[in-house]
């Protein structure tokens, strides 16, 4: 018998699977945001604006893409049918200063992420951690 995942690890796995969906095809970001009672209430992945066409040529100029693609975490607030306060965010990736900001602007509560040695190789989450601290969000990086 295979051992049970824990919850954060669960929905980490889950944001993964979301993170599928994704068309940009160097990163690929999922996002699940969870209820204090564990239930699911959004996801969201990193791509271009829904009325917005997919074109390939896009994701291919960094500016390009960088220009249109929305961040997993605010497609899945865009995607809430309730205020996110008191919500716990799982992302599969730290998320930047910008979605840090808005996280926090929503007021959720806890945000968990994966540690992932190339993205925090190439990205410094001190800004980001330090906007949770200074907004009183808990955070946590799975190993």
């Amino acid at each position: 018998m295979t051992s049970r995942p824990g919850f954060d690890e669960w929905v980490l796995d889950c944001a993964d699977a979301v993170a599928k969906r994704s068309r940009d095809p160097s990163t690929k970001v999922g996002c699940v945001i969870v209820r204090p009672d564990k239930s699911f209430a959004a996801v969201g992945y990193n791509g271009f604006p829904r009325s917005m066409e997919d074109k390939p040529e896009w994701y291919e100029t960094r500016e390009e893409k960088y220009d249109r693609v929305i961040h997993a975490e605010m497609n899945a607030l865009a995607a809430m049918k309730e205020p996110a306060k008191g919500c716990i965010v799982y992302v599969t990736h730290p998320p930047c200063k910008e979605c840090t900001k808005f996280l926090a602007a929503h007021q959720v509560g806890k945000v968990v992420w994966r540690h992932n040695e190339g993205i925090q190789g190439r990205f410094d989450t001190t800004r980001s951690e330090e906007i949770f601290k200074d907004c009183g969000i808990e955070y946590k990086v799975i190993g």
